[in-house]
């Protein structure tokens, strides 16, 4: 079975359908994380578990009330890094 960490937020989404998509995968074992609370989980020693991580959020979108500002802060940047550099699957939707 595949562990599979999903980032979103940030757009409007069809929830129910989305989610469908992964539970109703047997092969997979989901976890959905909001932005937010992704910069904590997304952080080296809280995704080693994970297979792959995908991401249907969209960081610093007008209207967004998680942040005004279009630039992730650092230490998102770096766990993100961090994901690339230790060779993590990613996906971007």
């Amino acid at each position: 079975m595949t562990k599979l960490l999903v980032v979103t937020r940030g757009h409007r989404y069809d929830y129910n359908g989305f989610h469908a998509i992964f539970d109703d995968n047997p092969a997979l074992d989901t976890v959905f994380v909001d932005q937010p609370a992704a910069q904590v989980i997304l952080r080296p020693e809280h995704v080693a578990d994970y297979d792959a991580v995908l991401f249907y959020d969209m960081w610093g979108t007008p209207g967004w009330l998680v942040s005004s500002d279009p630039e992730p802060p650092a230490d998102f940047r770096r766990s993100i890094a961090a994901l690339l550099d230790g060779g993590k699957g990613i996906v971007m939707l």
